[in-house]
């Protein structure tokens, strides 16, 4: 679903935040407004280190292009026209780092809301977590696991020397 009522992007973010949260239970709408504090302020950590920082492009409590929202569990949700930024442990907990608590979803025409990197191959999948940790929603739905938490310098080894592959995405 890409909604096309307008170039703004403030515009967009608002209509399509509107639209997926029509039913859902919120403990708060943060909607565009800037400083709500929906996500923790400041842009979240890189995986898997805590040094460096991803820009948070308005998803974040100062930014106005998402549509923000706390769930009733407490989970915060960014939503543009193109994309969903899900901190499953919301402003006040949590790492506030991808790959660990924040994942990304994007918003396909064709094929509905996907795990960002959810069509890339193991090889690239495994390469795409490290450094950013953007694909970390797509490698948890696929392999049902989140090892890559556990893996040495993004190289898919595991602690106990075992290499994942696809047909064993697991460090066991």
């Amino acid at each position: 679903m890409v909604i096309n009522d307008g170039n703004d992007a403030t515009v967009k973010a608002k209509r399509a935040g509107e639209r997926i949260t029509e039913f859902m239970k919120t403990s708060k709408v943060c909607s565009t407004t800037a400083n709500q504090p929906c996500f923790k302020s400041g842009a979240a950590k890189l995986f898997p280190s805590s040094e460096g920082e991803y820009s948070d492009y308005g998803y974040g409590s100062a930014g106005t292009g998402y549509y923000r929202i706390i769930t009733a569990d407490g989970t915060s949700l960014g939503i543009s026209n193109s994309e969903i930024v899900v901190d499953i442990d919301g402003p006040s907990k949590g790492a506030y780092q991808l790959g660990s608590d924040v994942f990304f979803f994007d918003i396909n025409l064709t094929k509905g809301i996907v795990p960002r990197h959810f069509d890339l191959d193991f090889s690239l999948l495994v390469g795409q977590l490290y450094g950013k940790g953007d694909g970390a929603a797509a490698w948890i739905i696929k392999y049902d696991n989140a090892d890559y938490l556990k893996f040495k310098n993004g190289s898919g080894l595991c602690p106990n020397g075992t290499t994942v592959t696809e047909a064993n995405p697991r460090c066991k």
